[in-house]
Order: C-alpha cells, then sequence, then structure tokens
C-alpha cells in the first residue's frame, strides 16, 4: 500500500517536471520567434524591471530594479486611478511599469512612486499592456545566483538528490513489502 502511494506521489512529481519543461520551452520559442513584441503565457505578460521608478520603502507595493512583473490585460475601461500598470507608447523600446495618478475619459497620466519622479506625459489607455498583479521580487538576484558556479552545483546537487532520494525510497518499501509478505507466508505456514 506505501509503494502503491509512493508511485503515484513520484508520478506527480514527474508529471509536474515535464508540464514546467515544457512551459519554460514554448515561452523561450515564443520570445525568439517574437523579440519585438511581448510575450504572453498562461494569460500573464512578465517583465523585468530596469530602473527604481517604483521603489519607495516605505511603499508596500514598491517594484524594485531587477524585479520580475506579472502582468494581466484588462478592458479599457477597467484602469483605474490606483492601478500599477505597465505600459508601451509608440516609439518606446522597452515597457514602463508606473501608477496610474489620473484618468480623463480615454486619456491617463502615470508617474513612478519614488519621489524623484515628476508624472509622466498624458497617453491613450489603449497603449496600457495591463495591470501589475504580483511582484517576483529578487528575480534577478535569483537568475544570477542559479548562474553562478555554486548555483549549478546547488541545483544538479538537489536533483541528484531527489532522484538519488526516491530510488532508496523505492528501495526500502520493496524491503518492506518484501518483508511483510514472508511474515505474512510464515503465520499462515505455523497456523
Amino acid at each position: 500500500m506505501a509503494r502503491k502511494i509512493f508511485r503515484v506521489f513520484e508520478t506527480i512529481i514527474f508529471i509536474v517536471m515535464i508540464i514546467i519543461i515544457i512551459l519554460c520551452c514554448i515561452y523561450i520559442v515564443k520570445r525568439k520567434i517574437d523579440k519585438e513584441n511581448p510575450t504572453k503565457m498562461l494569460g500573464h505578460y512578465t517583465f523585468v524591471v530596469i530602473s527604481d521608478s517604483m521603489y519607495n520603502p516605505e511603499y508596500k507595493e514598491s517594484i524594485s530594479r531587477g524585479d520580475m512583473v506579472f502582468v494581466k490585460p484588462r478592458k479599457n475601461a477597467e484602469y483605474q486611478v490606483g492601478m500599477i500598470v505597465a505600459y508601451q507608447k509608440p516609439g518606446d523600446s522597452k515597457p514602463t511599469t508606473h501608477q496610474i495618478i489620473a484618468r480623463n475619459g480615454d486619456m491617463v497620466i502615470t508617474k513612478g512612486i519614488n519621489a524623484n519622479n515628476d508624472p509622466d506625459p498624458e497617453f491613450d489607455v489603449n497603449y496600457i499592456i495591463g495591470e501589475v498583479t504580483s511582484v517576483w521580487r529578487g528575480y534577478s538576484k535569483t537568475v544570477n545566483w542559479i548562474k553562478s558556479p555554486i548555483g549549478i552545483v546547488t541545483i544538479a546537487l538537489i536533483g541528484f538528490i531527489l532522484i538519488e532520494g526516491l530510488n532508496l525510497i523505492d528501495k526500502y518499501l520493496k524491503k518492506v513489502e518484501g518483508k511483510t509478505t514472508s511474515n505474512k507466508e510464515e503465520l499462515e505456514q505455523n497456523k
């Protein structure tokens, strides 16, 4: 029984890992094919923040340089004052992530939350890519660590330990099942 539960658990881990690998491959291929436009995956766009215009330690939704933002497209009418959005106006090489501070019909004004920022020029709401729904803080630090020699070794060790750990558990469960089966046979013979 324990071995069957373990097999199900092992299969679930394997399937989840395969799904993650497939999603990563799809994202990379989509990114390589269309370098000019943001890549959408599972209903969200992702961007890495390259400035500190949204950093303010006193603000709970502060976003730092190197954080990854997850951006969900909304209907134009849903963008309201106070929302943090990503937008890209014609001529901009990269999207900008700022907070909407004013809206007048289809025109919006945004601003970074950093005290040094002035409001951005007014622009059409159609240039908004979407609302920032979540932030992966420290994304760039994580990626840089994974790329470092110590990160590569650590990831390899974790993979090795996971595979070997699952094999050891499987061997142990086989051994326990074997003893249980032989104990049952002995009890039946002694009757």
